[in-house]
């Protein structure tokens, strides 16, 4: 008989509100931030680096929950149902999530930017560095729950992997479940690091201070990084669904 589609299988795990309340909130209070600061570039600045990626990790959960944490992948796990199948199902709530979170950042730095009354290029400046960070997180984000199946299985004892587990838990979870106290944190962190040299140049640019062309390409190959990084996703996704969703 032929296998259920896609559209089929997310009955099964309805999201709505979920993908965009948090961010909704977190947004909300990192423009009230950004607006109380005034005309203060630098610090308007700081604020887009730090609140950015605080920010993406607020609405992750929400937006990867559907990889492994979804009761959905527990109940068709069963079920004769190709790994890219689940992957396939999940991808679609992380995407909109994810435009989601970038819309409700976008109009927060640039409602502060205005309100602020910063010049023109300045407010582009801003409104540039977000988009870059969450460019990368569009990127980079597939890794997440890619690493989180990887990991999350159960390895023989004498495997470095099953050790790493044991190390870094501590006795707060199981093994299994370590990986999921770290990935979504190193992720964002990763995707915050790799837009860096694209945030700086940009900033510089705008300052009508110099570009080095270096500074450009080291911008790019993070670029690049990030994208190899989420094609990744799928296959260690797939290699490790069934190992990882019934310890979750």
């Amino acid at each position: 008989m032929p296998h259920p589609t896609v559209a089929t299988l997310r009955r099964f795990d309805v999201r709505g509100w979920e993908l965009w309340l948090v961010p909704a909130l977190a947004t909300a209070g990192g423009w009230a931030v950004m607006a109380g600061v005034g005309p203060q570039l630098p610090l308007l600045r700081g604020l887009v680096f730090v609140g950015g990626p605080l920010l993406l990790l607020s609405g992750l959960h929400s937006r990867t929950g559907g990889y492994l944490h979804a009761p959905a992948r527990h109940r068709l796990l069963p079920l004769p149902l190709a790994p890219e199948r689940h992957w396939a199902t999940a991808r679609g709530d992380h995407r909109r999530g994810l435009v989601w979170t970038g819309l409700l950042g976008g109009l927060a730095v640039a409602g502060a930017s205005v309100g602020a009354g910063l010049p023109r290029d300045a407010a582009l400046g801003l409104w540039g560095d977000f988009a870059w960070l969450w460019l990368m997180a569009m990127l980079l984000e597939p890794a997440i729950p890619a690493a989180s199946a990887w990991f999350g299985r159960r390895f023989d004892d004498a495997r470095p992997e099953r050790q790493w587990q044991q190390r870094l838990g501590g006795g707060w979870t199981i093994p299994e479940a370590v990986v999921h106290l770290y990935a979504p944190a190193l992720g964002v962190a990763t995707a915050a690091l790799l837009a860096m040299p694209g945030q700086l140049w940009l900033d510089r640019r705008l300052d009508g201070l110099p570009t080095p062309p270096a500074l450009l390409g080291v911008a790019l190959a993070a670029l690049a990084v990030a994208a190899g990084l989420g094609a990744l996703g799928r296959p260690l996704y797939a290699r490790g669904l069934f190992g990882a969703v019934p310890w979750v």
